[in-house]
């Protein structure tokens, strides 16, 4: 008798059991939300917009060939108009113009260089020069970037495309040395990303 008693009870608990509301977990918090991507945009990127470069590898003057392509990549963020057009990293290309070996009796040696491009945010090349053009400057066409260069060079300006000037040695750039560029002419990049912080003071 007392057998039969337990197994009905068993049997009442576990309908019970069966037919209790299950409880699930709950998740407190803020739940993800889905985030649409920006507009993607035509930036107008005006002529003479600077763009800071780095060669990727040493360049010198003691074996530097004139046509020899030279790799660079962006020092930091560019932006125009409130959105980024060269990200920090994109590759470049630039060539050595000239190229002055150091003399014996004291003469030190010389590169110049041509900017030639870097790659946008939009995967386009954009074109550079050394100097700085501005819009009526750029309406009027200018001499070309090759000898605005090539002069710059010649002349030296410290900092430039030069570091090392002591008599008789050869000049050295490499990715420690940043040479200052700026677009060629107005262009206009696409561009989904909000200006970015160049990393540096301002």
């Amino acid at each position: 008798m007392r057998f039969r008693s337990a197994i009905m009870a068993a049997a009442i608990f576990a309908a019970m059991v069966s037919q209790a509301p299950i409880v699930r977990a709950q998740i407190v918090g803020p739940q993800p939300t889905t985030t649409q991507p920006l507009k993607t945009v035509q930036v107008l990127v005006p002529a003479g917009t600077r763009v800071p470069v780095s060669p990727t590898d040493k360049i010198s003057s003691a074996t530097a060939q004139v046509g020899d392509i030279i790799a660079v990549s962006a020092t930091e963020n560019v932006n125009a108009n409130g959105y980024l057009i060269v990200a920090k990293g994109a590759g470049g290309q630039a060539e050595v113009a000239s190229v002055e070996r150091a003399h014996g009796n004291g003469g030190s040696g010389k590169l110049g260089i041509k900017m030639d491009w870097v790659t946008a945010v939009d995967g386009e090349k954009i074109q550079l020069s050394a100097t700085q053009k501005t819009a009526s400057e750029e309406d009027r066409g200018g001499g070309s970037s090759t000898a605005t260069i090539l002069s710059y060079a010649l002349l030296g300006p410290l900092g430039l495309f030069f570091h090392n000037f002591a008599h008789g040695k050869d000049v050295t750039i490499d990715a420690s040395k940043v040479l200052t560029a700026y677009t060629d002419s107005t262009v206009h990049i696409a561009s989904n990303i909000p200006a970015q912080d160049s990393g540096f003071a301002h």
